[in-house]
């Protein structure tokens, strides 16, 4: 009977004082100003900071696009979520872990036409450079060279480019706590894709196409420039190609290098 009523009283305590209820809850991952009583999702009065978030952190979150490419929106996106802050748009390209270093992004949105294979050189270099960022490609699932690869992707997360907005904020939550996305739909796509060369093949053939010469290539993959020749022969010889040019044109031609 005591306890019946200790526990009524409780009851009418939290019913009559809205912010001893609060402090009743499950506190884990919440700020101390959303239990004082500020509403999550409003604006701190003291200091004009919002404070809709758990752990009282926000996302930071940037989109690396190659120059003139207008691909998926993805800041019109992702703005509307008060867990994150859009720090920019970062040019595609060999000073992406560079301009990342500075402006230290937990999360970036890769949206670009270069292939899964050029776009792996750049993704390691940017962890590299910040262990802690995250790095989700949209991907075209038409496009064979931008589907996942079977057995090694690195750093990268995959998302097909036509993913709805909730799916894409969801995804990028979900890399900001650590976990790995990887669309059911890409690696469906991926196993059923004719695959002639391995991803690391793909990459040396990539920067090759990009003009690199051996000593580049083997220095940017942590590669002997031996072990650079030997690929690029067993590309030439698997693409059946005349040189390192027919085989660029061939991997161009059958979509597995922009």
């Amino acid at each position: 009977m005591t306890w019946l009523v200790r526990h009524i009283s409780k009851i009418f305590a939290a019913a009559t004082h809205p912010k001893s209820w609060m402090l009743r809850i499950d506190t884990q991952g919440y700020t101390g100003k959303e239990l004082s009583g500020v509403p999550a999702g409003s604006t701190d009065p003291g200091t004009g900071a919002g404070v809709h978030r758990r752990g009282d952190v926000v996302i930071r979150v940037a989109v690396a696009r190659d120059e003139g490419y207008f691909g998926v929106p993805v800041r019109a996106l992702l703005e509307s979520n008060p867990d994150m802050h859009f720090i920019g748009t970062l040019p595609f390209g060999l000073d992406l872990p560079r301009v990342a270093a500075e402006m230290w992004p937990g999360v970036i949105v890769i949206d670009t036409q270069y292939m899964v294979s050029q776009v792996l050189p750049v993704a390691n270099a940017v962890r590299s450079s910040n262990p802690s960022c995250a790095l989700l490609l949209l991907c075209d699932p038409s496009k064979r060279g931008m589907l996942p690869p079977r057995h090694r992707s690195g750093p990268l997360n995959f998302l097909p480019q036509d993913a709805s907005a909730a799916l894409l904020a969801d995804s990028v939550r979900r890399l900001a706590g650590g976990e790995r996305v990887v669309s059911a739909r890409l690696q469906t796509a991926s196993l059923l894709a004719d695959k002639g060369l391995t991803t690391r093949e793909l990459e040396v053939l990539g920067l090759a196409a990009e003009g690199e010469p051996v000593k580049e290539i083997a220095k940017r993959l942590f590669l002997s420039g031996g072990t650079v020749r030997n690929y690029l022969s067993a590309i030439i010889s698997k693409t059946g190609a005349r040189n390192r040019l027919d085989a660029i044109r061939i991997a161009r031609k059958d979509g597995w290098l922009r």
